[in-house]
């Protein structure tokens, strides 16, 4: 897809768009830009993010940072769940060397209740964080 036709034929959340002149990096389940010292990651609603998809996204991580550590902010309000084999490879040691925080936007509350306690007392490997609203991701990110 052309990235004119990203922009125009993507639904996106009115506060998680990419703004004009920016480049924009899609895979089958997410579309990636940057800006700010910021990696968005808009999860496409209604994809399967498997453990392919995953390893994708790991690989533009090693292209795009060449060995530096990145702020990222995901908009997963409307996307399914990851897979198993995604979700553990997200874990792993090899995905997270390019992280330097992660900051997920969710619709829950209660989602963001258990994500913020198992994130803050079990997964202390990197900064994460669950919030309502892209404000609030940009804000916590910017503060660290």
């Amino acid at each position: 897809m052309q990235e004119a036709d990203l922009r125009s034929e993507t639904k996106y959340p009115k506060d998680f768009f990419p703004p004009e002149g920016i480049d924009l990096i899609e895979h089958h389940s997410v579309i990636n830009w940057q800006n700010d010292g910021i990696w968005y990651i808009y999860a496409k609603p209604n994809i399967e993010h498997t453990l392919e998809e995953a390893k994708l996204q790991g690989q533009l991580a090693f292209e795009l940072f060449k060995g530096e550590k990145a702020n990222m902010l995901l908009d997963i309000r409307d996307a399914p769940p990851l897979s198993i084999d995604a979700r553990n490879y997200y874990g792993s040691d090899e995905a997270l060397k390019f992280v330097k925080c992660i900051c997920l936007i969710t619709n829950s509350a209660f989602s963001r209740m258990i994500g913020n306690f198992y994130f803050a007392f079990i997964n202390k490997r990197v900064k994460t964080k669950l919030v309502k609203n892209v404000a609030e991701g940009v804000t916590w990110i910017n503060q660290l």
